[in-house]
């Protein structure tokens, strides 16, 4: 892979994903990793639109991608398994739903209408549920974004979602939960397990936030609330990490996923900023030239 491709591959690791806060807070879904990846791919493919075209810019709901570009933006192992299984997430995500509560009752939807892969062609060919329309297209505020690269590396389902959530209360800094309206957030209050909220913790809050630490350009820590000694209430407290814990991050998330850009000396590859950053890509480097002294 050269350089050339290897800045391409960046740029798309860094598309943004938009969807509107109410989509991402009141929704409830059980995705898998890979299904919720696929989500967030699509949504990185979505043109931004501005204010001024909002009302003559139609939606666009069919979209058309190589698989092994796909593979390659999403850092899945290329084996000879990468058309079948690839295959097996779209036929998965054809058959979900996702459940939107709003103050006049629920809507059901499915994310795709239509998912067609030509035999031979290593394509995918999908159409995008019109109905997801005011969720995520032309979205000038009250919305929630981040970039791509930030989830490509996690290995829970629970991560992916919680950090979706938390990414969409960071502007307040906080958020509280009560336990039982997080579990059916998540799609696991019918878990009769993690009715104990020490299971809970165990499975998934803990692991899932370790995850998003170590991963994304967030910092989370929860405290609960107890009632009886039963937990009642979740309250999470959020940060933004700084230009250089991010920097941190990004290099933490190649070396996972992208072992192809790993230099031969055996330094990861510099994280891509964008144009506006380069500032903070001098900073960085020149902190990397420090520690190998």
């Amino acid at each position: 892979m050269d350089k050339i491709e290897i800045d391409r591959l960046r740029r798309k690791r860094e598309y943004m994903v938009a969807q509107h806060n109410e989509y991402v807070r009141k929704s409830r879904f059980d995705l898998s990793v890979a299904e919720q990846k696929a989500v967030a791919y699509i949504c990185s493919l979505i043109k931004p639109v501005k204010d001024k075209d909002r009302d003559t810019i139609p939606f666009q709901t069919e979209y058309e991608f190589e698989i092994l570009d796909y593979a390659n933006v999403c850092g899945i192992a290329k084996c000879g398994r990468l058309y079948i299984d690839t295959k097996a997430v779209f036929e998965r995500l054809m058959q979900r739903i996702i459940q939107i509560d709003t103050r006049d009752g629920t809507i059901l939807l499915a994310w795709l209408t239509e998912a067609f892969i030509p035999k031979e062609a290593g394509l995918v060919k999908l159409i995008l549920n019109i109905k997801l329309e005011p969720y995520l297209h032309a979205l000038s505020s009250n919305r929630t974004q981040y970039a791509l690269l930030n989830i490509l590396a996690m290995r829970s389902k629970y991560s992916i979602r919680i950090y979706e959530l938390m990414r969409s209360f960071a502007f307040e800094k906080e958020v509280t939960y009560k336990f039982d309206e997080f579990k059916y957030r998540l799609a696991v209050n019918e878990i009769k397990t993690y009715n104990r909220f020490c299971d809970f913790k165990r499975r998934v809050i803990d692991p899932a936030i370790e995850e998003i630490n170590h991963l994304t350009d967030l910092i989370i820590t929860y405290e609960v609330t107890r009632k009886s000694n039963i937990v009642t209430h979740i309250k999470f407290n959020i940060r933004e990490k700084t230009l250089m814990e991010m920097a941190a991050s990004q290099e933490r998330i190649y070396r996972q996923i992208d072992t192809k850009t790993i230099l031969e000396d055996g330094d990861a590859p510099i994280p891509h900023f964008h144009p506006e950053m380069s500032e903070l890509r001098k900073q960085y480097e020149e902190h990397r030239a420090k520690q190998k002294q």
